[in-house]
């Protein structure tokens, strides 16, 4: 799909509540597969959306062609609960702060202690009709557990991914491979544990496959160091090492590029040449102090990268352009060429900044998880998800009207 047409966002749904949000209901992590699309809370639940509509022609309203793709909720399930460790004497929470499909009927969930691997699937449901046979009313989607991983790391789990067949689990210190086919053993790919734990210096944050090859593992560090690790090779000897400014939250790669999410930037490397970014683009410039509460995200589509900020900021783009908007029900035209319809303007052209203007001074509202499916970029703010898509076609903008929530202010509605 061309860059112009991918960024040329337009608003399709909206679900959750406006007011009232508990903690327990803000999204934590976003998931499309072909079929369905995954929300996880930091309440553990999981809540999983299927298309209503999908692959069919841009609808005309309003003189505009809109797309067509949207989603219903069909059903929910408790992936992880609350417990307490003895061991350590500490809360282990149920959030769910990371999801991955394995196939199309695999779902890894991960809490920051265990990894559970569900199977979904779907069920016939059968009513009474007028007659005395049973007819076909529907079909229910189902999620079975196949098996906990639990204590397969002795530390603070941080991100979850899978790529064809095999999934990596990284902890604080360590990076684990498992295969669908063989769950119970695993293969260490990385150990930085120190020999004595009073000199803990640098921790794992996330660790990803290249996007074209599984041999081929990257991960960044609290420290802001990124590794580049080949299997087929010693560590020692096929290590690449290059580091950004500040602690690594996200990172993902297409083709030799490796995108890169940290507090305050975003940051695109050729693997070949990491003397230097080939982007480095400032997203916030407000003095924060703490510890930040979210990991921002990255979602990936070819080259076009989608992350946020507070303020319920969303950033969509490429190395050499990239658009700002803020996601809201309400939809009003701006006079950017591009993301017209979801009030976006220009922050990056050709490679070079174009504005400082950001919501440095809003705090209210954190645009943190994002995914890309074939036809939509889905945005979590808080408890609330947000739904985008893009026509194939184009007419004039001249969009200006609320989005409604269709299902009501829950999020299931059965």
């Amino acid at each position: 799909m061309p860059f112009q047409q991918m960024i040329d966002l337009q608003f399709c749904q909206s679900f959750g509540q406006e007011k009232d949000q508990t903690d327990q209901e803000q999204i934590s992590s976003l998931k499309f597969s072909d079929q369905y699309l995954a929300v996880g809370d930091q309440g553990g639940r999981v809540i999983l959306f299927t298309y209503k509509t999908q692959h069919q022609s841009p609808i005309l309203k309003n003189d505009i062609y809109c797309p067509s793709a949207s989603m219903v909720p069909k059903f929910e399930f408790q992936a992880h609960n609350k417990e307490f460790d003895p061991i350590r004497s500490c809360e282990i929470r149920s959030k769910v702060i990371e999801m991955e499909f394995v196939r199309d009927n695999i779902l890894l969930t991960a809490n920051e202690k265990e990894v559970k691997m569900w199977k979904l699937g779907q069920k016939q449901v059968w009513s009474k009709g007028d007659s005395e046979f049973p007819i076909k009313s529907g079909v229910k989607v189902t999620s079975t557990l196949k098996k906990t991983f639990n204590s397969i790391q002795n530390y603070h789990i941080n991100s979850i991914h899978a790529q064809n067949d095999i999934f990596l689990i990284a902890d604080d210190f360590s990076i684990k491979q498992y295969s669908i086919e063989n769950i119970h053993e695993s293969l260490l790919i990385c150990n930085i544990i120190p020999t004595n734990m009073e000199s803990i210096l640098e921790t794992i944050k996330v660790a990803q496959f290249n996007d074209q090859s599984d041999n081929i593992i990257n991960y960044g560090t609290d420290l802001g160091n990124i590794h580049i690790l080949d299997k087929r090779q010693t560590q020692q000897g096929s290590s690449t090492s290059f580091g950004v400014d500040s602690s690594v939250f996200d990172l993902k790669s297409h083709n030799d590029n490796l995108y890169i999410r940290t507090l305050n930037d975003m940051y695109i490397y050729d693997v070949r040449n990491t003397s230097q970014p080939l982007l480095e683009l400032p997203l916030f410039r407000a003095i924060y102090t703490g510890k930040p509460q979210t990991n921002f995200k990255i979602a990936l589509k070819d080259d076009v990268f989608a992350t946020g900020f507070y303020g319920q900021c969303v950033t969509i783009g490429n190395a050499n352009d990239a658009y700002q908007f803020k996601a809201t029900r309400q939809l009003k035209r701006s006079k950017s060429d591009f993301c017209s319809c979801v009030g976006g303007f220009q922050i990056l052209k050709d490679g070079i900044s174009t504005t400082d203007q950001t919501y440095n001074n809003d705090f209210i509202g954190v645009a943190s998880c994002f995914d890309f499916s074939d036809e939509l970029l889905s945005v979590s703010i808080g408890g609330n998800l947000y739904l985008y898509g893009w026509a194939d076609q184009k007419d004039s903008y001249t969009r200006d009207q609320t989005g409604s929530n269709e299902e009501g202010v829950k999020y299931i509605s059965e």
